[in-house]
């Protein structure tokens, strides 16, 4: 399947215009229109953001060829058997997800990491003020 047949499935199955779509990830809908329509391809920064308005993994949005060597959620980077047997586009677009990818990770440690400290603030207040520590 073309990564257009895919964003098209995903955007209609989310009840979406290219419009809404378009905006969400702040690219023109002429733009949108043409990954859809396989006339261009998007860059792998849209990846992760188009991902979470789909509800879809990363690689569910990728190329076929580049999918199955991408990890899910759980297993370990599995590079292409034979890396030669790509495509200087398809071996562009690979180094392009993985960069993505590793993007995704670094943004969720800095979330992950700016709320355990809220949350350390936080119960440092309530036993100011005689409260034991948050149950989570």
């Amino acid at each position: 399947m073309t990564p257009g047949t895919k964003l098209r499935q995903y955007r209609q199955a989310a009840k979406l215009s290219q419009k809404e779509v378009a905006e969400h990830i702040r690219v023109d809908a002429s733009t949108y229109g043409s990954w859809e329509a396989d006339h261009t391809q998007m860059k792998s920064r849209y990846l992760v953001p188009l991902a979470g308005l789909f509800g879809v993994s990363v690689p569910e949005l990728m190329p076929d060829e580049l999918a199955d060597h991408v990890a899910k959620p759980g297993q370990l980077l599995s590079p292409p058997a034979n890396p030669a047997s790509l495509t200087p586009d398809a071996e562009t677009h690979y180094q392009e997800h993985i960069s993505a990818l590793k993007e995704s990770n670094r943004d969720k440690d800095a979330l992950l990491s700016n709320l355990q400290a809220r949350i350390q603030r936080l119960e440092t207040e309530l036993k100011k003020y005689g409260w034991g520590g948050i149950i989570y």
